[in-house]
């Protein structure tokens, strides 16, 4: 077992349905980039969810045991990483106002173009 830093971001402007996670390791930072829904969806199952390189699945009931446990898979190799349950679903629900937030200004801004396209 090895601690490693923990960084996770979240730009709605750039991708509104991922988030940043950015690992401080040895060989420098290491960032991978997942969808917010497969990580909320990890936090309620005790089995792993995702295809691919990144699964996550719920572990144990109380922390330090309890956790969304991440499993990345490169053809370097494998790692899971334990990351705090509450701190993982406060963070996923500061997105989610976020992206609410960025999404009404989407529709803002679509409402206006389909009133103008129709008052032409």
């Amino acid at each position: 077992e090895v601690t490693v830093g923990v960084e996770m971001t979240y730009d709605p402007d750039r991708d509104p349905l991922a988030v940043e996670i950015t690992f401080d390791t040895d060989e420098g930072e290491i960032t991978w980039t997942v969808g917010r829904d497969l990580m909320r969806e990890g936090l309620d199952s005790p089995l792993a969810v995702g295809d691919g390189d990144v699964k996550f699945r719920l572990v144990g009931t109380e922390w330090p045991i309890s956790g969304l446990l991440m499993c990345l898979m490169s053809p370097e190799g494998h790692a899971d990483v334990g990351l705090p349950y509450d701190e993982v679903r406060g963070f996923l629900s500061d997105t989610q106002r976020s992206a609410n937030e960025a999404g009404k200004g989407f529709d803002a801004q679509l409402d206006n173009l389909i009133e103008r396209i129709l008052s032409s």
